[in-house]
């Protein structure tokens, strides 16, 4: 499990740099914007909740963890509509 937390950390991670220059590069659009706040909460959603439940023990915000996957589509989505309109 926490090896595909840092799997997946590792790749959004990127997709969250990539948002971020692409700002720097295209402007503001609210769905890069979206995108970018989309692909945090799915990092703190997704991967700080299994890291929590495996390193910690804590096994509270168990269910986070599907709407941090959820975060996530919905970001690469949006990162998606927002260079198509550029």
């Amino acid at each position: 499990m926490v090896q595909t937390a840092l799997t997946q950390q590792q790749f959004h991670s990127l997709g969250l740099v990539g948002v971020g220059l692409s700002l720097g590069l295209l402007g503001a659009s609210r769905c890069l914007i979206g995108a970018g706040w989309l692909m945090l909460a799915g990092l703190l959603l997704f991967s700080l909740n299994i890291y929590a439940r495996h390193v910690f023990g804590v096994d509270t915000f168990r269910a986070a963890v599907p709407w941090g996957g959820g975060a996530w589509i919905l970001a690469w989505l949006l990162a998606a509509v927002g260079f198509a309109r550029r």
